[in-house]
């Protein structure tokens, strides 16, 4: 079987909230979350174990934020573009 890349655009959550929740609102990922989830036209997808290391250290050092060394204090809607692959379960 033959496994093609894709690319995925929408908002950062919480994956832990998310779980709890079953709903978006009010799950924004933080520079505290440690696991994360993309919704993505109202498709939510877990990120893999590589996926979440990667969004953590991009979340924590965002451009936009006045001082990175600073954990965020105010959730805000973060949005992210993802390369990868869909897995079932």
């Amino acid at each position: 079987m033959l496994a093609l890349a894709e690319n995925f655009s929408g908002r950062l959550l919480d994956e832990s909230c998310y779980d709890k929740q079953k709903t978006a609102a009010g799950c924004d990922a933080t520079s505290k979350t440690t696991s994360f989830s993309l919704d993505a036209n109202g498709a939510v997808y877990k990120l893999d174990r590589a996926g979440n290391s990667k969004a953590a250290t991009a979340i924590k050092s965002r451009a936009d934020r006045s001082d990175p060394a600073k954990p965020q204090t105010t959730p805000a809607e973060v949005t992210a573009k993802v390369t990868g692959t869909q897995k079932d379960g």
